[in-house]
């Protein structure tokens, strides 16, 4: 691919809509992704993670225990990190 220079013609107004365009698909992309980073970082509790995985609490319980899913506690409560859970999952080939 080599550089080239093309002079068009544009009228100022037609420039500035271009370039708010641009921009504004660029900051859509970044909120989407932010958005998305957010999602990620969410905190559910045992409760919502059963219910998310469809499995038991004991089975919850059991996945924990045996290290398969990354707890953490605040005092006895005991939460997880939607990330975590999204890494705890694994292909099947």
């Amino acid at each position: 691919m080599k550089n080239e220079i093309k002079f068009i013609q544009i009228t100022s107004e037609e420039l500035e809509n271009l370039i708010d365009k641009g921009i504004k698909n660029g900051l859509e992309g970044i909120k989407k992704d932010l958005s998305e980073q957010r999602e990620q970082e969410k905190i559910m509790t045992r409760e919502q993670t059963a219910q998310l995985l469809d499995i038991d609490l004991s089975t919850l319980w059991r996945w924990t225990k045996k290290g398969r899913i990354k707890a953490h506690s605040i005092g006895d409560r005991v939460y997880y990190f939607l990330s975590d859970i999204n890494r705890a999952l694994l292909p099947i080939n």
